[in-house]
Parts: C-alpha cells; sequence; structure tokens
C-alpha cells in the first residue's frame, strides 16, 4: 500500500476515497452536533489551503477576504438545515513523503497535529510548515459563520501537538497510519492514539486498497 497511497481509482485518490469510507463508518457513530460532531475533508481541502495561502497572506484586510468555493464551499450555507460540525479533520502533506492528521475545532480555537513521527520536526518548525494552515483557518471559520466560543478578535489557533500518539519509523506509512488516527482521535480524545501500533497499520496496509475499491462505485 505505500506505494498505492495517491493512486488514482475513478479518478480520485485512494487516500480520498478511504477518508469517505472512514466518513461513512464514523459519522454514524458520532453526535450530529456538540463537543464532538465531526466531518472528515479529503486531501483537496489542505491543497485548496496551501494553493490560496499567498493571496490571502498579502490582502490588506484579511477579515473581509473572499474565500473560494475551494474553502468555504466545504461548510452547509446558513440556509442549510444541517448543523455545522464542530471538529474538522483532514490530512495534510508536510513534505519528505510525510503526512500528518489535523483536527481544527471550531469551538475553542484549536488544531490538533495527528504526528507519527515526532523526531522529524521539532515543534515549532512544524508550526512554520503548517503555518498557512494556522493563520487561515480562524477567518475562513468565521467567513463561513461558524459558531465560534473564543473571542470575537480573529487570532491564529492554538496548536497541540500530543506526544502520547503512536510513532511509525516509516514515514511512506504515516499517510495511512494517520486515518486511524483522526478516527481514535475523534471517537475517544487523543489518548486513544497512543494504543495504535503496528498490527494496526498491517490490518490497514492489507484493506486500504480492497475497501477503495469496493467502495468506489458507492462514493
Amino acid at each position: 500500500m505505500k506505494s498505492n497511497f495517491v493512486i488514482n481509482v475513478a479518478g480520485l485518490a485512494v487516500v480520498d476515497i478511504l477518508i469517505r469510507v472512514l466518513r461513512s463508518v464514523l459519522l454514524h457513530q458520532l453526535p450530529s452536533e456538540g463537543s464532538q460532531s465531526a466531518e472528515f475533508l479529503d486531501t483537496k481541502f489542505g491543497a485548496a489551503i496551501m494553493k490560496n495561502f499567498p493571496k490571502f497572506l498579502n490582502s490588506k484586510n484579511k477579515e473581509s477576504y473572499i474565500f473560494p468555493k475551494s474553502l468555504s464551499g466545504i461548510f452547509p450555507t446558513k440556509e442549510a438545515p444541517k448543523v455545522n460540525p464542530r471538529n474538522y479533520y483532514f490530512l495534510l502533506y508536510v513534505g519528505n513523503k510525510h503526512w500528518v492528521g489535523i483536527c481544527f475545532d471550531v469551538g475553542c480555537g484549536t488544531v490538533t497535529i495527528l504526528d507519527s513521527g515526532l523526531a522529524l520536526h521539532k515543534e515549532k518548525a512544524l508550526e512554520k510548515i503548517i503555518t498557512h494552515v494556522i493563520q487561515m483557518l480562524p477567518y475562513l471559520a468565521r467567513y463561513a459563520r461558524l459558531k465560534i466560543e473564543t473571542d470575537p478578535v480573529i487570532q491564529c489557533y492554538d496548536v497541540a501537538r500530543p506526544k502520547s500518539v503512536a510513532q511509525f519509523k516509516n514515514e511512506a506509512d504515516s499517510g495511512l497510519i494517520s486515518l486511524p488516527f483522526m478516527a481514535n482521535h475523534a471517537l475517544y480524545g487523543p489518548e486513544a492514539c497512543k494504543n495504535i501500533g503496528d498490527d494496526v497499520l498491517v490490518e490497514e496496509s492489507k484493506s486500504a486498497t480492497i475497501l477503495a475499491y469496493e467502495f468506489k462505485e458507492k462514493l
């Protein structure tokens, strides 16, 4: 599965199909609103943030910045009956074959990094790499009219990088292992990410491609 993590099936990267599988399974187990409510976004979201960050950074008035539909379109419109979830999960590529899982909690204004390779980047170095995420998300959340419980003045989100997350030596496995990280974090909290071992990775690797092809017609 290492070489197949980003192959396409019917125009979708396998990882995005797996995220949709994850979403279809977990959303039935999570509440539709409240502190544990969640949404799982595909890799296009992280890519769109990176693509639009230079323009956002150069804008004189960031509070009035008009976000493209590739970013704002993930949220229900104010007319939609759907309740906005509080937590948003997505994968982010941080270079050198390494992926991390991201959870941003709209309610308390935090970004949690689920990183299977803590030794690869020091805290400040990784925050610099994902500065586009940290800086843009508060503005995007307000632009999408999500409920914010923190101070109304737009600031960068606080960043948490739990040290209890299970660690894996092979960077090529980071994208795949980030999926159960996000699932466990959503269901049980950060402490549940420390009990994910090599056996889980092996099972994920065995089933990932099969799941992707089985679900591609449904998703």
